[in-house]
């Protein structure tokens, strides 16, 4: 079983590990065992990889909860560690049958040590690897002695023997190191390992999941880099982090009540939410503040256990039901007894106000119910009849009928004015236990002690349906809230979900492993609560079936449920003398930007990062807030595709360029109108401000490049000459010169002060499609469809380099924030980075399966960002050429992909018509730790995430 496990240095930081039949041994025993907790105790998993049988422990939670297991890794936790590492090393030499994979001597000495003293068994090639690293280790130490001695004896005859010591003595230091940097390479491969699968379980768990589980993972796997992240994260802890912060909700425990000192067993939420009531075997009920888990007020007054608890529909007063025989009114806002209402001969063990709150109604192991007046205490109506005890009761939803369930297998229907009897529903064969009548109250569902409920109607009393499936008693039922379904929960450790109009079984949902004893439909009916004596709640998606989240914490079986009325959060009662407190939050960063309903072309963030411009085929320009992924403004005016984009340096102002034949200036705050400009004959696909933002140049299919007056709203010059469409333009850094390129093959250079043409760029034998400055501005690089690049000497107009290698036509180009590189997008699915000195590849980052259509540099210049018709966006890493992240969402070609101004996220757009905000490595470990830091979770998260304060 341990084999099962990648041991962490304490045992909150196991986590679970796949291993093959061969690996956890192949004899007929153990084949057994492992067939018997796969198929009867389900403690493990078993899966084919590659053709291979894999096993894998069935859930992480397990590493925490099951003691037998716990003990053997905390016992053997050293011996598991090092033998975990020697198994990664082995497999390595194994691979390469390189001696310098083998352990040095200090390392051997180590593992024999801590071996001796476990009760760690090795694998045959584990134990092969640590015997040829011994002998290795022995071998290097009868040399060195040899060595040393001939060279003292040399250095006896010799004077040069300080020398030789010395030299000696620098070769041993520099052999130790190497060692030493050989080690340190080895337990960070190692660490990488297990961070890789704790980032690729949290993506597993992620998908339809709702648990906190995914975010700690998460955490646990990008924090052990950073920050500072000084060292690079496994692409897959970087993934396993994206996929955790894209789960659209997260439920977790934001309060443990801790206070009565006999298991509770009743829970409510006030009508406003702002308080808790919990009743328990103490005796006592408690008043909570549900947010901060404050305890308001302790209402002592039972003399024995209190056994129900309801708020008055308007909160003002509080009832609670006890074995003492009484039940008691309080004032919730004070915590003062109100009333005490005495009449029953034996325990009382429900009540409910009626929906007008005029009414309160209990029940009785005396075999009655009783009505009473909410406001006075006063006695109303006895209700007799049942032949056993009253076990359950509720108000019908427009409250004039009351309905009751008792131990001798019947449920009556009063009139809950009059206390008058109405109907009896028989057809029970066992004690009843709960009811519930459904939203528009023409119908009433019971359930007890037998495997089946059943339905009825209230009117005729008639019987309606069963619901039978259940393969033990049937405890609990529940309506939807729009009364089209029926959960119920049964002692065969399962609840279900029914058909309410016809019967039928929706679904089963199993994953408790002890009788399930209360339930509650979420406020939006799209979600079931469960509670267990398995000390567990589940959370389950009704669409689906599937579970939604497994809420573990409490110490003993979960007896009684109770949601807020807003749906914002739910409280567990536990035998443990507990309550738990869960809130659901759909706080997710904003990862999604939604708004263009067709194809997004264009995208760039304002100079300060404080806002996003996108524009698409759907003639609109849309300006978002990226903290908070709202929109801001809707720019309307185009009268066709708007393909380009474009803010002036201060960020005040905002171009576009259309297939309309014109380019619109906005304010990049109000969004208001400034100028139309007209002029050009056909589409305008490019634009670009002048460095000081006096400017705007923008390119059409025209053949022609344009200067405008950005304050004066004028046209200042015309550049002609080309021959073909002008699709790229660009200002030279200092603003004098304006680069164009066209599908003429040629590139232009234009004097913007003296508006004349400075010179011809010619050797390209395609569609020039791209075109930048350096940052200096010596070097000018354009690229086309003849699938090169080349370097142009600015001053002179002469062709420095011709970059060769792409296999198709290159799409897009960018310099490196320091100039010294060049990288280049290509059709033929690569990305090239290039040395702009001497125009060397220095780098292929190949991966994508279709063109690569736009790139982008990290401010920091120590990431690129490419996007894809392979509809999706890439990360890489430009020191080590690796891959860090592949990222999908877009459902097509993504064509459009920019870094904020901090490097803090990057966004992407394409024909899917969303825009994704990507987070950086260090900002998704930020966004991570803040939507984890209100819930109590008590991993190793929380040391990383305090250090992000």
């Amino acid at each position: 079983m341990t084999r099962l496990v990648h041991p962490g240095e304490v045992a909150l930081g196991d986590t679970r590990r796949r291993a093959t039949r061969d690996e956890l041994g192949a004899d007929e025993l153990t084949a057994r065992v492992l067939t018997a907790f796969v198929n009867h105790a389900r403690v493990l998993v078993a899966s084919e990889v590659a053709g291979v049988e894999v096993f894998e422990i069935a859930h992480e939670a397990l590493l925490r909860e099951w003691t037998t297991l716990v003990d053997w890794l905390n016992a053997d936790r050293e011996a598991l560690r090092l033998r975990h590492e020697l198994g990664a090393s082995a497999e390595k030499y194994a691979a390469h049958l390189d001696p310098e994979y083998l352990w040095g001597k200090g390392r051997v000495e180590e593992a024999e040590r801590v071996l001796a003293h476990s009760t760690v068994e090795l694998l045959d090639d584990e134990r092969s690897f640590l015997i040829r690293s011994r002998q290795r280790a022995r071998k290097r130490d009868w040399l060195v002695r040899g060595a040393l001695t001939s060279v003292i004896l040399v250095l006896i005859a010799f004077s040069g023997f300080a020398l030789l010591l010395a030299l000696e003595n620098q070769r041993q230091a520099s052999d130790n190191q190497a060692l030493l940097a050989s080690e340190r390479s080895e337990r960070e491969r190692a660490d990488d390992g297990v961070n890789a699968q704790k980032g690729l379980r949290a993506s597993m768990l992620a998908e339809g999941r709702m648990d906190l589980e995914p975010l700690a993972l998460a955490i646990e796997a990008l924090g052990a880099y950073g920050p500072p992240f000084t060292r690079l994260p496994p692409p897959d802890a970087y993934q396993g982090m994206l996929d955790a912060l894209a789960m659209r909700t997260v439920v977790g425990p934001v309060a443990v009540l801790d206070g009565h000192k006999g298991s509770v067993v009743a829970v409510g939420f006030s009508p406003d939410g702002r308080r808790l009531a919990t009743g328990s075997l103490d005796g006592s009920v408690r008043l909570w503040d549900p947010g901060t888990g404050e305890q308001l007020a302790v209402l002592d007054g039972h003399s024995r256990s209190v056994t129900a608890l309801a708020f008055s529909p308007d909160g003002s007063r509080l009832a609670s039901a006890s074995w003492d025989r009484s039940v008691r009114l309080w004032d919730p806002s004070s915590g003062e007894p109100l009333a005490r209402l005495d009449g029953h001969r034996d325990d009382v063990v429900a009540l409910a106000f009626s929906p007008d709150g005029a009414r309160l109604a209990t029940a009785s192991s005396d075999d009655t119910a009783r009505l009473w007046d909410a406001e006075s205490g006063a006695p109303i109506a006895i209700l007799e009849g049942h032949a056993a005890n009253v076990s359950a009761l509720a108000f019908s939803p427009d409250g004039s009928r009351l309905a009751t369930a008792s131990h001798d297998a019947s449920a009556r229907i009063w009139d809950a004015g009059s206390g008058a009897p109405l109907r009896t529903l028989e057809g029970h064969d066992s004690r009843m236990l709960d009811l519930a009548f459904s939203p528009d109250g023409a119908r009433l569902v019971t359930c007890g002690y037998e495997p089946v409920a059943r339905l009825w109607d209230v009117a005729s009393g008639d019987p309606l349906l069963s619901f039978e499936g259940h393969r033990s008693s049937v405890v609990a039922a529940a309506f939807s809230p729009d009364g089209s379904q029926l959960a119920t929960a049964s002692f065969d450790d399962t609840a279900r979900l029914w058909d309410a109009n016809t019967g039928e079984q929706l679904a089963s949902f199993e994953g408790h492993t002890d009788d399930v004893l209360a339930l509650a439909f979420w406020a939006d009916g799209a979600r079931l609560i469960t509670g267990s004596a398995d000390a567990s709640a589940r959370l389950w998606d009704l669409r689906s079936g599937r579970e939604l989240a497994a809420l573990t914490g409490h110490g003993g079986g979960v007896l009684a449920l109770a949601s807020a009325v807003d749906g914002s959060r739910f409280a567990t009662a536990s035998a443990d003398s507990t309550a738990r407190v869960w809130e659901l939050s759909s706080k997710a960063p904003r990862g999604r930007l939604n708004g263009h309903a067709g194809k997004v072309a264009a995208l760039r963030y304002s100079p300060d990062g404080s806002r996003l411009a996108s524009a698409g085929y759907d003639a609109s320009v849309r300006l978002w807030d990226p903290a908070t992924g709202s929109q801001l403004r809707a720019l309307d005016g185009h009268g066709s595709y708007v393909v380009a984009l474009a803010f002036s340096p201060d960020g005040s102002k905002l171009a576009t360029a259309s297939y309309d034949s014109s380019v619109r200036l906005w304010d990049a705050r109000s969004g208001a109108s400034l100028a139309v400009f007209e002029g050009h004959e056909s589409y305008v696909v490019a634009l670009a401000f002048s460095p000081d933002g006096s400017r705007l140049a923008s390119a059409s299919y025209d053949a022609s490049a344009r200067l405008w007056g950005v304050e004066s709203h004028e046209s200042l010059a015309v550049f002609e000459g080309h021959e073909s469409y002008v699709v790229a333009l660009a200002f030279s850094p200092d603003g004098s010169k304006l680069a164009t390129a066209s599908y003429d093959s040629s590139v232009r250079l234009w004097d913007v002060h003296f508006e004349d043409q400075r010179a011809v760029l010619e050797g390209h034998g395609s569609y020039v499609v791209a075109l930048g400055f350096s940052p200096d501005g010596s070097t000018l690089a354009s690229a086309g469809w003849d699938h090169d690049a080349r370097l142009w000497d600015v001053a002179s107009g002469t062709q420095r380099l011709v970059l060769e290698g792409h296999r198709d036509r290159v799409t897009a180009l960018a310099f490196s924030p320091d100039g010294s590189q060049l990288a280049t997008a290509s059709a033929d699915d690569q990305l090239r980075l290039w040395t702009v000195e001497t125009g060397a590849t220095s780098q292929i980052f190949a991966g994508h399966r279709d063109d690569v259509l736009a790139l982008g540099f990290s401010p920091s210049g120590a990431q690129l960002v490419t996007a894809s018709a392979d509809d999706s966006v890439r990360l890489w890493d430009l020191s080590s050429g690796r891959e860090l992240a592949t990222l999908v969402g877009h459902g097509g070609d993504v064509n459009a992909v920019v870094f904020a101004p901090d490097g803090s996220y990057f966004a992407s757009a394409g024909s899917g018509g969303g825009v994704i905000l990507w987070p950086m490595p260090a900002t998704a470990l930020g966004l991570a730790c803040a939507r984890i830091e209100p819930y109590l979770v008590g991993t190793s998260s929380a040391p990383i995430c305090a250090q992000l304060r």
